[in-house]
């Protein structure tokens, strides 16, 4: 029929070319209706299994296909017991069973007999599911042989023992791997950051063309390159039936553009198959107006997937975040929990603090994504209040007397460990716990505010830092309070955190004036009025660092992390806009920075950058504790003294005023199968709870209505808790109390 080389030669690597390019092709099947394509083909030397998969993935990849096979045909005087591996392969397609039971098995050909001896057992399973046969018959469609397989177990296989290797093998294979892909230098698209050399074609020709930026799109533009990072996609059918739409949106953060692949229905799901993969795209094709949607789309030609180039953090020491904001710090940090941990363990930190506002609810997420990779530091910044200064501050205007932020760390908490006397025990996550309980109930204004005396009462086990410019000791300087104040001040805190200068140039935005008016018209005093150059916030950083040195803490430069990278201040800009900030386009520079990035904004403390920057941060570090889950091992049900007893009461008095005494067999043995059942698991408390929850609301004169599962409950019914009687429809007489 024709040589491989002069029919598929253009659509394999030029070794598989070397390998197959001779070969004579005996006969090509094509499936249209299901796009697959089966070769046969007469080989004049042996190929290993192998090269075969690389030459039939370069085919369908190229020809756009769902399945390419190339079955080969040999001499017979060609056949080698060296080649049984990539028979039993061949095999293997067909019969998945022979999967992992030949590694390191024996081959020998006596006659027209071959003996397999098989290493890894399986014998039982490869005789029940015909494998021998399918060698057999393998070995005649390839060579032209006939010969008789015979399987025998000629060691004892320990399954056990060969899947922890296989498991660390694996795990051992990834590791390299990822250390490989590390060590890859990629070649960047110019100024773009995705690596041109990783761009693999998906759909029509290469690209060639430099992607112009998403915003340049004009109604005009006409045939376009861009790149970008894949938002959203989806696959629609057609009333047809046999084509489909794929839409996709691809941002590249200069603009957003949508992309339409209307075609056959094989071909868009093999494009929708590779974009679920990819994260980056390059998309070639016209930019013009969809008739259906009204909106311009880009039709593409050719479609490549790209990785794209992601920072690093290249410092041989490298430095550890101690205040940084989720998501979860409401209406102000954007970031999940888990893509910050998941960056600072890509990066090779060994530690990073959570310190959203005023709660922890973020700390369960980032511990189960830091958890065996980096030590994750409880924390949270909270809002202080000296109640020494200001002892009714809970009756006063929130102008009225100062709150300033503060950061609480964990350092250690053994509350539950057994093993120490209770005495000896640390409490440092109790007492943040505690801390937060109390701001949040007791002494809620506007926001959860911390007493300084409770603090100081609770801070054993914890950390305490003074935070950014809204912190007590940046507040005092600001003021230009006295030296000695200062010193009381910074005193109280553990450590002194200094922050970029890009956090703080929106005081440089201020006015220069002592007194400026706010939005009601009411004269205030600025304390940013002597702060107009970035050297002017130095010297503020400079004074912290000088209060450290004479007081002996140390002084850490922190981030102030409320976004992962540059490009996501536009986001926070949307949320600071909608709160009314004037000034919410112009958003500092509160991303997660690199130890390189962080040391270059710090660069003006010459010799003591990396000391500020790397070294104190660590020490911070490793005063903490290993491994201190948010949430402990174990339930922790409440306790109410005499619980199971008051629940046990309340349902047989009302089963008795209900039904009489004695209560009928059939509601006895229902309610005390239930009340056996809710004691036994310890869930009484739960009952008395929710059932003095209800006896409260009726008593202040709110309507109490259950619903759900609660309704299927007799003990509930009894207890007050719901008023559904679970029990089957029934006469019942109140008066005689006969049902």
């Amino acid at each position: 029929m024709g040589l491989f080389k002069d029919y598929f030669g253009a659509y394999v690597e030029s070794y598989q070319l070397s390998c197959f390019g001779e070969g004579d092709i005996s006969r090509i099947t094509v499936k249209r209706e299901t796009r697959e394509l089966v070769l046969i083909l007469q080989l004049p030397e042996l190929v290993p299994f192998s090269e075969f998969e690389k030459a039939e993935n370069s085919i369908k990849e190229k020809m756009q296909l769902k399945k390419a096979s190339i079955l080969p045909r040999y001499m017979s005087d060609l056949f080698e017991v060296s080649y049984f591996p990539s028979v039993i392969e061949f095999v293997r397609r067909k019969n998945p069973a022979a999967n992992g039971f030949f590694e390191d098995a024996e081959f020998e050909i006596h006659g027209d007999e071959c003996s397999i001896s098989l290493k890894k057992g399986g014998l039982e399973l490869l005789k029940n599911q015909s494998v021998d046969k399918n060698i057999e018959n393998a070995l005649f469609e390839m060579f032209g042989i006939s010969l008789h397989v015979k399987m025998a177990e000629t060691e004892c296989f320990d399954i056990e023992k060969e899947v922890k290797k296989a498991f660390a093998e694996k795990k051992a294979a990834e590791e390299i791997k990822k250390e490989e892909i590390k060590n890859i230098k990629h070649e960047l698209l110019g100024d773009l950051p995705i690596y041109i050399d990783t761009a693999k074609t998906i759909h029509g020709k290469p690209i060639r063309e430099k992607p112009q930026p998403i915003s340049e799109l004009r109604f005009d533009s006409g045939y376009v390159t861009v790149w970008g990072d894949i938002i959203k996609s989806e696959v629609k059918d057609t009333k047809r039936g046999f084509y489909k739409i794929l839409t996709f949106d691809i941002t590249d953060y200069t603009s957003t553009v949508s992309v339409k692949v209307f075609d056959n229905k094989d071909i868009v799901d093999s494009i929708a198959k590779k974009i679920e993969d990819a994260k980056t795209l390059i998309v070639k094709g016209g930019y013009k107006e969809d008739k259906f949607s009204g909106e311009y789309m880009i039709t593409p030609d050719s479609i490549q997937t790209v990785l794209k180039a992601e920072k690093e953090d290249h410092a041989e020491e490298k430095r550890v975040e101690l205040h940084l904001h989720t998501s979860l710090s409401e209406m102000d940090g954007i970031t999940a929990p888990k893509a910050l941990i998941n960056r600072a363990i890509k990066w090779g930190h060994k530690a990073i603090a959570v310190t959203d506002h005023g709660v922890v609810q973020a700390l369960p997420e980032a511990y189960n994504a830091a958890k065996g990779k980096i030590k994750l530091i409880l924390g949270m910044e909270g809002y202080l209040v000296d109640d020494e200064k200001y002892p009714d501050f809970m009756n006063l205007k929130t102008n009225q007397f100062k709150r300033n932020h503060i950061i609480l760390l964990v350092k250690e908490d053994t509350s539950l460990d057994e093993s120490i006397p209770k005495e000896e025990r640390k409490y440092g996550r109790k007492n943040l716990y505690e801390i937060i309980s109390h701001s949040n109930i007791k002494t809620y204004k506007t926001r959860p505010l911390i007493p300084k005396s409770l603090l100081a009462q609770k801070r054993d086990g914890l950390i305490i830092g003074s935070a950014c410019e809204q912190g007590e000791l940046y507040q005092a300087i600001l003021e230009e309070q006295s030296e000695e104040e200062l010193e009381k001040i910074a005193s109280f805190y553990d450590y002194l955190e200094i922050q970029p200068n890009g956090n703080n140039a929106f005081m440089l935005r201020t006015s220069n004036e002592e007194y400026i008016r706010n939005k009601k018209g009411e004269e205030k005093k600025n304390l940013h009025w002597k702060v107009n150059t970035e050297e002017d916030l130095i010297n503020i950083n400079k004074k912290i660092i000088a209060l450290g040195d004479k007081l002996g803490k140390l002084t850490v430069a922190t981030g102030d992390v409320h976004f992962l990278d540059e490009k996501d201040a536009k986001f926070r800009a949307i949320i600071m806009a909608s709160k009314g900030f004037e000034d919410a386009d112009e958003q500092a520079p509160l991303y997660f920075k690199t130890t390189d990035e962080m040391l270059a904004d710090f660069a003006w403390a010459g010799d003591r950058a990396k000391e500020l920057v790397v070294d104190n941060p660590n020490k911070i570090a490793d005063m903490v504790m290993d491994n201190i889950p948010p949430i402990p091992p174990g339930t922790f049900q409440p306790h109410i003294d005499g619980a199971n007893e008051e629940l046990t009461e309340k349902c047989w008095n009302m089963a008795k005023d209900l039904y009489g005494d004695p209560v009928p067999e059939y509601v006895a043995s229902r309610l005390q199968r239930e009340l056996d059942s809710i004691i036994g698991h310890g869930f009484g408390v739960l009952y008395v709870i929710a059932k003095r929850l209800v006896e409260e609301s009726e008593r202040n004169g709110y309507l109490v209505g259950s619903r759900g599962s609660v309704g299927s409950s007799l003990a509930a019914h009894f207890g007050g808790i719901s008023e559904v009687n679970p029990l089957a429809p029934h006469y019942y007489c109140k008066k005689c109390r006969h049902s």
